[in-house]
């Protein structure tokens, strides 16, 4: 049976993981390489730091077992996967030359904020521990991944700069400004109406809408106090829409009936002036020409010098090795008998 992926989900989905830091200046030969672009050394220990981490992850998600199907054209999602680490290394290396010829680089203390922001964001030191063992990284190689991310964001924004304009990001604003509202809201969800008008009792008799947060059935909402965080239109379901966007900030809403049961929604934040939204306004803005930040990078790509020196053919185990010398042998002797 044939099992098929789309290259650019692998792309997208291993992008933190499967890329690596160019090591300029490093000591590896030709013989230790895997490619060379414009001169720059790609090393084989690289390489397999980048695919081992790869692998494991799509071990994980599709079971241990994933690597030896087919993709059709006589290769293996292993062999497959092999030759997309080898295109993303690439692909980077030429853009962070690109990058060192134009000047765009990060601080130390960019990438420190950026760390202790991820580590914030996976549930402190420990979390981070558990996530780099699962993932086979280590902290060095974590923060040069961070630090190479971010020359490659900060190159991509640069190149935006350069095609879109502060009216452009205007004049997106001033024709979608309902689009971009942005509302900050918090819900106590319950299973029945009578819980629900129970809890709004409660409410308007002066209890903590925070407090009573523990008393929802949604997973981690004490925690929370039922934070959702920011959203915009088109992202909940039609009856919390109506009734959200109908508050203001600090209000709270009469029972609400959905799909999912009975809410009390508090709304906490608005962001609606075009300085709150701008960030969200670019972001549309880039996806709409992305196309031509992908042009540009296939230029680079174009017009390097580039030398591949590993066979993307995934090597045969000793046990296989020692199966077709089994295999061999057999009909060498077959034939003898002959």
């Amino acid at each position: 049976m044939q099992f098929r992926i789309n290259r650019k989900i692998i792309l997208i989905t291993a992008a933190i993981f499967i890329l690596s830091m160019v090591l300029n200046g490093c000591n590896a030969s030709k013989e230790d390489s895997v490619a060379i672009v414009n001169g720059k050394i790609i090393s084989k220990s690289e390489f397999g730091i980048n695919f081992d981490i790869n692998k494991k992850m799509y071990e994980n998600q599709l079971g241990s077992d994933i690597m030896s199907k087919d993709m059709g054209k006589g290769k293996t999602f292993e062999e497959e996967l092999k030759q997309v680490v080898l295109d993303n290394l690439i692909v980077e290396n030429v853009i962070l030359q690109d990058a060192e010829k134009q000047k765009i680089t990060v601080k130390d203390k960019e990438v420190d904020e950026a760390i202790d922001q991820f580590i914030v964001s996976v549930g402190g030191k420990e979390k981070l521990k558990e996530f780099l063992k699962q993932n086979s990284m280590t902290e060095d190689y974590m923060e040069k991944r961070m630090r190479t991310e971010m020359i490659i964001d900060k190159y991509r924004n640069h190149f935006f700069e350069s095609i879109i304009s502060d009216e452009d990001v205007k004049k997106q604003y001033e024709e979608n400004k309902d689009s971009y509202v942005s509302i900050r809201a918090s819900h106590i969800l319950v299973k029945t109406e009578k819980e629900a008008n129970d809890i709004l009792k409660r409410i308007n008799s002066g209890e903590s809408f925070e407090e009573l947060t523990k008393l929802s059935t949604e997973p981690g909402a004490e925690a929370r106090k039922g934070d959702l965080g920011y959203f915009t239109k088109g992202k909940m379901v039609p009856e919390f829409e109506k009734a959200v966007f109908e508050l203001k900030p600090g209000e709270i809403s009469d029972v609400v009936k959905t799909e999912f049961g009975y809410h009390i929604i508090k709304l906490t934040d608005i962001k609606d002036s075009f300085e709150e939204v701008k960030d969200n306004v670019l972001a549309d803005l880039q996806n709409k020409e992305s196309a031509k930040f992908d042009q540009k990078v296939k230029e680079l790509r174009d017009n390097a010098k580039i030398e591949i020196l590993m066979n993307t053919e995934v090597p045969k185990s000793d046990e296989e090795n020692k199966a077709q010398d089994s295999d061999q042998d057999k009909g060498q002797d077959n034939t003898e008998n002959e």
